[in-house]
């Protein structure tokens, strides 16, 4: 038998293999079954395990691998479904592409792993590229929480924060149903976000750990935490990450607080340069959500947050985020940072409740009341303090039966003109009788009549 035909039994075997996993998916494979294969020096080696296949792929610095590098990386492929439960780990500078084979390919997270990230780039100087630009297999990370029962975990579905470490997505690649509940304290750093963290582990470094997303989707990751982390439902970036978005979607995410699409916080970048990130104006299904949560309200940004939200210098986006939308923001250590120019964002303080819209008109309509009830009382004030004492000034009225006179035609009473000219109710009865007698009336209903009208 020839090499050749040797080789293509093989490979029918393998695909043969493959296709039963189809249908059943995320089943682990039994005995040595392969689950990976990944050239070296022209020569296909088969792993039984994907976490034996990463291990077994040399870093730069290694005799046999010579050209290894982001643009070269080291192709394994995922031959069938898997159910993992310790985390897939790049090293330093190990660069890896993995790509599904045989058709579509689950990475599905155990239920007996729950403290860590399903995959986690710590290496330095290293990179790991999901999917390829040349193949529509679709390849999903999953975090189990639509699983029966469901998962819970206590960290983000993918870390990347070794120096320099780049994290590339691209088409036919799905980052899916991951819940952060982060109940355990022992791992406080991956209590933020819920898909992707991108979090550069020296804060002074000048070499950020990257995510770019060149395509694919990240969705139905959900961000519960009751403490101070609990923002990013799809990706969180801080201590100098970036996160570039050139492609892709990233939909139906939610975080308990603040970010439900994208958080980036403080010395964390962002640039996105196309893609769409769903928010509050999409279908039910399909934006992402920030709710309150427990503690202060900081539902801010139901699409994107960028920020500092303790020194409120932050803005963000609560509609869709559209393919030709481009946003900014550049991290700085005093946390407020830059965001690009002309790019629409909203503040927290220039931002408006839809309620102010009706309170507007409202306080319109009672300040006009206002001014209108006021210049009646004020037209009615003037109208007696106006009363024509001319009227009289013929009768030889004395100074005090004057001023009984005018608040007699007021409208006050005997006693209240008592009270104002600090008088006796003896005195006021003296002086208005003497004036009803020069005017030649009984009492001061018939002063009223004759002299208001």
């Amino acid at each position: 038998m020839s090499k050749f035909m040797a080789f293509t039994l093989i490979l029918v075997f393998f695909e043969i293999q493959g296709f039963a996993q189809d249908h059943n998916p995320a089943v682990p494979a039994e005995g040595n079954a392969p689950v990976a294969v990944r050239m070296e020096g022209g020569e296909a080696i088969y792993y039984s395990t994907l976490h034996g296949a990463l291990a077994a792929s040399p870093s730069i610095t290694a005799l046999n691998s010579a050209g290894l590098s982001l643009e070269q990386p080291d192709e394994i492929t995922l031959l069938v479904d898997i159910i993992i439960d310790e985390p897939l780990i790049i090293e330093n500078n190990q660069h890896i592409r993995l790509v599904p084979g045989g058709g579509s390919r689950t990475i599905m997270r155990g239920s007996d792993f729950l403290d860590y990230p399903v995959i986690w780039l710590r290496g330095d100087n290293a990179s790991l590229s999901l999917g390829s630009s040349s193949s529509n297999d679709e390849l999903i990370i999953d975090g189990g929480f639509l699983n029966m029962p469901p998962i819970e975990a206590n960290a983000a579905l993918v870390a990347v924060n070794g120096l320099g470490s780049r994290l590339i997505m691209h088409d036919a690649v799905s980052l899916q149903n991951n819940k952060n509940k982060s109940i355990n304290s022992i791992n406080p750093f991956y209590q933020h976000g819920a898909g992707v963290l991108i979090r550069t582990r020296d804060d002074l470094s000048h070499d950020p750990a990257q995510f770019l997303m060149k395509g694919g989707s990240i969705t139905g990751n959900v961000n519960s935490v009751q403490n101070a982390p609990a923002y990013g439902g799809a990706v969180y970036i801080s201590a100098y990450g970036t996160f570039v978005m050139e492609g892709g979607e990233i939909y139906n995410n939610t975080a308990q607080r603040a970010g439900g699409g994208v958080f980036v916080y403080g010395t964390g970048s962002f640039r996105k340069l196309g893609g769409i990130i769903h928010g509050t104006d999409s279908p039910l299904v399909s934006g992402n959500k920030a709710l309150e949560g427990v503690g202060t309200g900081r539902n801010y940004g139901h699409a994107v947050f960028a920020g500092a939200i303790e020194s409120g210098a932050f803005r963000y986006r609560d509609d869709t985020v559209g393919e030709n939308d481009m946003l900014g923001f550049s991290g700085s250590p005093g946390g407020s940072g830059v965001y690009g120019e002309d790019e629409r964002w909203m503040h927290p303080q220039r931002a408006l409740n839809p309620y102010i819209l009706l309170i507007f008109p409202l306080i319109l309509l009672l300040t006009l009341l206002g001014l209108i009830i006021y210049r009646k009382t004020v037209k009615q004030k003037q109208q007696h303090d106006n009363i024509p004492i001319n009227i009289v000034s013929g009768l030889n009225l004395s100074p005090r039966e004057r001023e009984v006179f005018q608040l007699f035609l007021k409208g006050f009473t005997a006693k209240q003109c008592a009270l104002e000219l600090g008088l006796t109710i003896s005195s006021i009865n003296y002086y208005s009788e003497s004036l009803y007698r020069k005017l030649g009336i009984q009492s001061r209903t018939e002063l009223l009549v004759k002299y208001r009208g």
